[in-house]
């Protein structure tokens, strides 16, 4: 069962539907959170914000063409319907409808507020303005409907007096050249050729200014209107915006769609260990036991002082204890393994509690079993044993006590089961831990033993693991869900791997 470390690429798995599911769940109260957030925000938004109202008017637009050789030309042809949108909804417009109104928005807050669109196929300029008011809406509207109308007409009137202006300047010339040309005619012979030309100019004169003044009565009879409103601006009776519900709706919808793509990102960025699934994937290797709920057990025990497998003997934490103890004595058949050590990557992952309830659960199966306490920087295991101040390894590696003499059972406890503290506190236990001592203590040479475990300091904090890890038949390793990072264990792993360590698998708590 022990191997190398090794470090996984859980980029070459390939994701499956359950592993999405699983995020989603494992971060379904973000997802929750920003959902109730976007609510909330679309409701604030929503009981407080004024309702808008929109009013429309369509203009009908009519072409003015003073070019009368060209009114054979459709009507469509002569209007330029997307520049008199733009014309429609200028400043010069928007200022002229500001003045209509009086005290109101200003030229550039009303065309902020304003559309313009041009009706497919048609000649015709549908206005629309927005405002909390139906009344103002529909007044700016009817505004903005006639004063460009007014404009246009205005542009029309113009077009109209530079064509007759036009026309009659033409009609002057010919009347100056008519005179020249009478003159010529009554100084000339009758028959005379300069007479025949003067009277060939003459009709040919004439002629054209009775066009041009047919012109010009054409040009002063046209009609300068242009366009008329079609439809009035309305009044509108409901506000376009959409109702209280709806937005709150949006609202969830919206706190959704980005709680989602949050969750996964959160995930993605989460270092920490959350089940046996995940370590297996990332290191691969066996979970040995995974002990539900063991934090809370631990709050247990430290409030009790007593072993969870002998505070609540049935409880699922116990029979993970019995069921880690099997596969143990199993590994111990298969790889001639009798003594592990139990540590952990950092503090705080439950090495001293797992240690404990694993020697008294091979005590209460009839095995011999000698539990060494070697974690000078935490005397858990002293502490729910009641040894605190008793002598121990500490004595022993300092050469004041025999190893034997600090083997002391339990009460309470069956007495197969042998402890040896902590004992005496060590200026440079890494030292003491690469002594010849140790080596005798684990061998048994003094404390005879069917199973031995040891608790160490976590790996990353201390060497003395390291140390112990060379002298005993395996590790196990206990890392704690939810709190435990991925980068810790696996810095652990690969020290541990550094110094040939027979990695037996992780406890998972």
């Amino acid at each position: 069962m022990g191997q190398s470390h090794r470090q996984v690429d859980e980029s070459a798995r390939p994701l499956q539907l359950r592993d999405y599911l699983e995020v989603l769940r494992r971060r379904r109260w973000l997802i929750i959170l920003m959902v109730v957030l976007g609510g909330a925000l679309a409701a604030l938004y929503a009981f407080n914000r004024q309702p808008q109202y929109v009013s429309q008017a369509s203009v009908l637009v009519r072409p003015i063409e003073v070019d009368v050789a060209r009114t054979s030309i459709r009507p469509d042809q002569l209007v330029n319907m997307f520049t008199e949108k733009e014309v429609a909804g200028s400043l010069d417009v928007a200022e002229q409808v500001a003045v209509g109104i009086g005290n109101g928005p200003t030229a550039q807050k009303l065309l902020e507020n304003l559309s313009i669109i041009v009706v497919n196929d048609t000649q015709v300029l549908r206005i629309s303005y927005e405002d909390s008011s139906p009344q103002r809406a529909q007044e700016v509207t009817a505004l903005f409907a006639r004063a460009y109308l007014e404009q246009r007409e205005a542009r029309a009137v113009l077009k109209v007096e530079e064509r007759a202006n036009e026309i009659e300047v033409a009609i002057d010339r010919v009347d100056t050249e008519l005179l020249e040309v009478n003159t010529l005619i009554s100084r000339s012979e009758e028959g005379s050729l300069v007479r025949i030309a003067a009277e060939t100019r003459r009709d040919s004169l004439l002629k054209e200014r009775d066009q041009l003044q047919a012109s010009l009565a054409d040009v002063e009879s046209l009609s300068v209107d242009g366009g008329e409103v079609i439809s009035e601006a309305t009044l509108p009776k409901n506000p376009v915006s959409p109702p209280n519900w709806m937005i709150v709706t949006i609202g969830l919808i919206g706190g959704f769609i980005i709680g989602v793509p949050l969750a996964f990102a959160r995930d993605s960025l989460d270092d920490r260990i959350r089940s046996a699934k995940d370590l297996e994937r990332a290191f691969g290797f066996p979970v040995l036991v995974s002990i539900p709920g063991f934090g809370s057990w631990l709050n247990q025990e430290n409030d009790s002082g007593e072993p969870t497998i002998l505070a609540n003997p049935d409880q699922p934490p116990a029979e993970s204890f019995r069921r880690l103890r099997s596969t143990l004595l199993a590994v111990a058949r298969d790889e001639a393994v009798s003594s592990i050590l139990v540590t952990s990557s950092v503090a705080d992952e439950g090495a001293p509690n797992v240690a404990t309830d694993l020697a008294i659960a091979f005590a209460q199966s009839g095995t011999e079993v000698l539990l060494i306490s070697a974690n000078f920087q935490d005397s858990a295991v002293d502490r729910l044993f009641g040894l605190e101040d008793e002598p121990g390894l500490g004595d022993v590696l300092l050469g004041d006590l025999k190893p034997h003499d600090a083997a002391r059972t339990v009460a309470g406890v069956p007495s197969t089961l042998r402890v040896i503290p902590s004992g005496a506190q060590l200026d440079n236990p890494s030292d003491a831990l690469d002594s010849p001592v140790i080596e005798k203590v684990l061998a048994g040479h003094d404390v005879p033993y069917e199973f031995l475990i040891v608790e160490a300091p976590p790996v990353v904090d201390a060497a003395d693991a390291l140390s112990l890890a060379q002298l005993t038949g395996g590790v196990a390793l206990c890392v704690r869900s939810w709190s435990s990072y991925m980068s810790t264990v696996d810095s652990a792993l690969g020290q541990l791997d550094h110094v040939r360590a027979n990695i037996l698998g992780v406890v998972l708590t």
